[in-house]
């Protein structure tokens, strides 16, 4: 028996769907903001930048979670984002549930192997930490040999602007690049919160973890990736915007082309590791 449903009848089920949902996200963001935040942190605009809206009558404003991984190969990369982190090697993988013999073994013919999924895992962002670090000296070290084949070949354009690139690049890793960096992955998130206790360091999040190989049949390297986090964006609400609707239509650029951050914001996360902003706060002094 087929019920055709008239105009009006749509309508107002239309509206309860929509009121239904509306119930469901409310409910769950009060259940992440009940009782004592689980930890707390504060992040500068390197690394909570605004999103840039193409369609102005929207009156929305997010905060885009910006963070970065390190991998292995000692080089200064601005896409290693998109590579394997140094830590996610064929142990890790292991201890967060991956069959990785699958991946080693002679007998499996690449083209004929399917990647196992992606598992959702609890993954650690440092910020300002060592991996921070080792990419500055990355970038300087890049910088001083781009540096030394310029000045050694002057009149090679080619060589002239890959120094200016590096330039650039130092700078941007020193004043404008994101200090966040995934460090590490786990199951429990109890124990990574022992592990990871210091909160003006350490945030943990939910994500998917990747797993892949590269190399010759008989010769592989199993290497993971993070995929994606689960939260990548912070909403602003009407009562905080002042201070971003105040920056957001002017350029950022500083003296002799530096950006220093505009604004910090300390982000609190509940049950549910969702993140909400506590308090912003201006750095233009």
């Amino acid at each position: 028996m087929k019920i055709i449903l008239s105009p009006r009848a749509m309508y107002w089920v239309g509206c309860m769907l929509l009121v239904l949902v509306n119930a469901i996200v409310l409910s769950g963001v009060a259940f992440n903001r009940s009782g004592e935040p689980l930890f707390r942190t504060t992040l500068t605009e390197r690394e909570l930048s605004m999103s840039y809206d193409v369609f102005k009558e929207n009156s929305g404003l997010s905060l885009n979670l910006e963070w970065r991984t390190l991998g292995k190969e000692q080089k200064d990369d601005p896409y290693s984002i998109w590579g394997p982190p140094a830590w996610l090697d064929a142990g890790k993988l292991k201890e967060l549930g991956f069959n990785v013999d699958d991946f080693l073994s002679p007998d499996i013919d690449p083209d004929d192997y399917k990647n196992p999924l992606p598992k959702e895992v609890f993954i650690v962002l440092e910020k300002d930490g060592e991996p921070y670090r080792e990419a500055i000296q990355r970038a300087e070290a890049n910088h001083q040999q781009k540096k030394a084949l310029a000045e050694a070949n002057p009149g090679n354009e080619e060589l002239q602007q890959e120094f200016k690139w590096a330039q650039s690049r130092l700078e941007d890793e020193r004043t404008k690049g994101s200090r966040l960096f995934a460090v590490d992955a786990g199951l429990d998130f109890t124990a990574l919160q022992n592990k990871y206790s210091d909160q003006s360091r350490f945030i943990i999040i939910k994500g998917k973890l990747r797993a892949g190989y590269h190399g010759s049949r008989k010769n592989k390297e199993v290497s993971g990736y993070v995929e994606h986090l689960l939260i990548e964006a912070v909403h602003v609400p009407l009562k905080q915007r002042r201070l971003f609707d105040a920056i957001r239509d002017k350029p950022d650029s500083g003296q002799d082309g530096v950006s220093p951050p505009r604004y910090a914001v300390e982000l609190a996360f509940g049950s549910r590791l969702e993140p909400w902003i506590v308090s912003v706060k201006s750095l233009h002094k």
